[in-house]
């Protein structure tokens, strides 16, 4: 490959351009291929990860639209970006099924965006009953594993809470100390 020297002219002749670390050497983000990365919020990174058993169409299993979510949630509270590779078939039409997954994943991500554009991952880095995310001076959280006892504790929060809510609720009863 002779990345040092291949990166050397790509960046002359296009500037601004952005390469992953996929030459082996560091580039400008980090892809971490088929599982979601660490967090990370020093250095840009992007899960590359596949809607089947596969890059592009197959038709193998396909992931249901709550693991899309989930593989969504794990790469905004790593501080990440998910890539989602999926094609089409032979015929050139898309598969249903993985049309269907990604409408439904679509819908969540709809009734959600305010937890997800425009949003960091932290100010708690990611554990076993989910993340976090913040954007301005809200936090938002993404529990989809809530501890057997109902309770999250979130060490480490110097700023006085206002208000606490559950999306599409009410008011969350919490305490701070």
């Amino acid at each position: 490959w002779d990345s040092e020297n291949l990166t050397r002219m790509i960046r002359e002749l296009q500037p601004g351009i952005i390469i992953n670390n996929r030459a082996s050497i560091p580039g400008d983000f980090d892809t971490p291929e088929g599982r979601i990365g660490m967090f990370q919020n020093d250095r840009p990174w992007e899960s590359c990860m596949h809607i089947c058993d596969t890059w592009s169409y197959s038709d193998t299993p396909n992931k249901s639209p709550g693991q899309v979510v989930e593989m969504l949630v794990g790469s905004l509270t790593g501080d990440g970006n998910l890539l989602m590779s999926w094609g089409q078939e032979w015929s050139g039409a898309f598969n249903r099924g993985q049309t269907g997954i990604l409408k439904e994943a679509g819908d969540w991500v709809k009734r959600n965006e305010a937890a997800i554009f425009r949003t960091r991952g932290g100010p708690w880095k990611p554990q076993e009953w989910g993340g976090s995310v913040y954007r301005d001076r809200a936090v938002y959280l993404h529990v989809p594993k809530m501890p057997d006892d109902r309770r999250l504790l979130l060490e480490g929060m110097t700023q006085k809470v206002l208000s606490a809510g559950i999306h599409g609720g009410g008011a969350l009863a919490f305490s701070q100390r």
